[in-house]
């Protein structure tokens, strides 16, 4: 396979990372910290939103490859499948990819041993979901991540983040041994870290009323450097003045977060 070749020389190039990659894993019990009824209410809200990011993009550029980054057991694959021709989903949890691959026959899944080496063609994908991954990352890991994720996207392309923004929130410290925490970040970080991908849309993420928090991160859409309307000279401006989402009601911070439910503590998922 031509991705497969072209990953191996990538590793090559910037180098297989010898650091320890000790870290909580994921099960698909940690996916989601809602009861059955709450996650119902929490799938149709997240699915609704992303559905309107595929259908204003889809109306812009063709759609021909997607993919999932981070995707856990595929619960946002489905809805890639209805805008593009091809859905690659990777996913670095064991337990979660043989799910994934169970429960969606019609998308790639390929196992990956972490998401900033990912086995892809620079270029490959014109849209990437990523959600609710980078908020469970330390900096240098999310940078690296994010690195990645801006080259096997096309410059063409788009990448939709969804992720936890409120500064002013975490769960444990990123140093934590089990690898188990939740950092938000300014919006801006992220802009940052998607370069030269341009911020052009961001929404808050809205999630079942009677969840602990809630504002519990905000949706982001990166164009990238070449991405242009179809038929037209200029680059895509979806909106022209961004501004950080109001504050969350309630918002926590480092030192009063162990007051929070146990749900909450660990972010949304």
């Amino acid at each position: 396979m031509r991705w497969l070749q072209e990953f191996i020389g990538h590793g090559d190039r910037v180098g297989i990372r010898s650091r320890n990659l000790a870290r909580h894993t994921w099960l698909v019990g940690d996916v989601v910290d809602a009861g059955p009824a709450e996650f119902a209410s929490r799938i149709y809200l997240e699915h609704k939103e992303v559905r309107k990011y595929l259908g204003h993009v889809g109306n812009t550029v063709a759609l021909r490859t997607i993919c999932d980054i981070g995707a856990g057991y595929g619960r946002m694959s489905p809805v890639l499948l209805e805008y593009g021709e091809r859905v690659v989903a990777f996913e670095r949890e064991p337990e979660l990819f043989k799910k994934g691959r169970l429960l969606n026959p019609s998308v790639e899944f390929r196992s990956v041993r972490t998401l900033y080496e990912l086995p892809a063609l620079m270029g490959e994908f014109d849209f990437a979901l990523v959600f609710t991954v980078l908020q469970h990352m330390n900096d240098a890991e999310g940078r690296s991540v994010a690195a990645e994720i801006t080259r096997v996207v096309d410059k063409s392309g788009f990448v939709l983040l969804c992720e936890d923004t409120d500064e002013n929130y975490s769960y444990k410290d990123a140093s934590d041994p089990d690898y188990y925490f939740t950092i938000g970040r300014h919006i801006d970080a992220y802009k940052a870290w998607m370069y030269p991908f341009t911020l052009t849309q961001v929404s808050p993420r809205i999630v079942e009323p009677t969840y602990a928090r809630t504002r519990p991160g905000s949706f982001m859409l990166f164009a990238g450097p070449q991405a242009v309307i179809r038929g037209a000279e200029a680059p895509i401006v979806l909106h022209s003045t961004l501004t950080q989402p109001e504050p969350l009601a309630g918002a926590t911070s480092p030192a009063n977060v162990n007051s929070c439910s146990r749900a909450s503590k660990l972010g949304t998922k």
